[in-house]
C-alpha cells in the first residue's frame, strides 16, 4: 500500500474513530487474489442513515475511503467478518458465508492458525480425546497415522440423526482404542456429518 492511501486511512480513522486492518491475500478457499491487497473495515457510513440523505451518505469520509481503495484495486471486507493468520497474515473468514462453511483457522496457543500453516500433526495430537474438537474437512488424520472407526456418524435435527461424540468416545476407550480424534467431514443446514479416528497401539507408543 503506498503512502498516500495509507495516509488516507489514517486520516479516516481520525475523522471516524474508526480502524482499518490490511492484508495481502486470502487464505480462504473460494477467494481470488487480490490486485493490491484486502482493507478491512466497518463500511457503513459513519454519519449512519437514519435522516441522512444519499448524497449526505456518499459525502462520508468511510464512503469516499471506500471508493478510493476499490478504485485502486483492494478488496473491501467487514472487520468482524475476517481475521489475519498468524503465520502467513492471509485472511479467513470467522462467519460462515453458506451452510456448507467450516472454520479454515484453528486456535493454537492462543493464536489464530490458517489450515495452510497449521502442523497438523501436532493439532491432531492436541485435540485427541476431545468430544467437543474436531479437526477440517481438509485435513486427512488416516496421513498421520490414525484409523477410521466404524463409519461415518450424523448429529441433527432429522429422524435418526442423533449420534454424539461423547458417547462415541466412551464407546471407543471401552473397546480399548486410544489417541481418539474427531473429523468434520461435512455441514449441511440442519446437519453435520462427521468421522472418529483412533491409533494403532504399537502406532501411539
Amino acid at each position: 500500500m503506498n503512502i498516500k492511501l495509507e495516509r488516507l486511512i489514517e486520516c479516516c480513522e481520525k475523522r471516524t474513530h474508526r480502524d482499518f486492518s490490511w492484508a495481502s491475500d486470502y487464505a480462504e478457499p473460494g477467494y481470488h487474489a487480490p490486485e493490491k491487497g484486502i482493507v478491512f473495515g466497518n463500511w457503513n457510513p459513519s454519519c449512519g442513515f437514519s435522516g441522512k440523505t444519499k448524497a449526505e451518505q456518499t459525502r462520508d469520509p468511510v464512503s469516499k475511503l471506500a471508493r478510493v481503495l476499490e478504485g485502486n484495486g483492494f478488496e473491501l471486507e467487514w472487520e468482524d467478518q475476517w481475521i489475519t493468520c498468524c503465520d502467513c497474515g492471509k485472511a479467513v473468514r470467522t462467519l460462515g458465508d453458506c451452510y456448507g462453511w467450516t472454520s479454515y483457522y484453528r486456535v493454537v496457543d492462543e493464536c489464530e492458525v490458517c489450515l495452510n500453516c497449521l502442523d497438523v500433526s501436532e493439532y491432531l495430537a492436541s485435540i485427541e480425546n476431545d468430544p467437543k474438537t474436531a479437526c477440517a474437512p481438509k485435513h486427512d488424520p488416516e496421513q498421520h497415522g490414525y484409523v477410521k472407526y466404524n463409519g461415518d456418524f450424523e448429529t441433527g435435527f432429522h429422524s435418526g440423526q442423533d449420534d454424539d461424540p461423547k458417547k462415541i468416545l466412551a464407546r471407543m476407550q471401552e473397546l480399548g482404542l486410544s489417541h481418539v480424534v474427531f473429523k468434520i467431514a461435512s455441514c449441511g443446514q440442519f446437519d453435520i456429518r462427521w468421522q472418529a479416528y483412533h491409533k494403532l497401539k504399537n502406532e501411539s507408543e
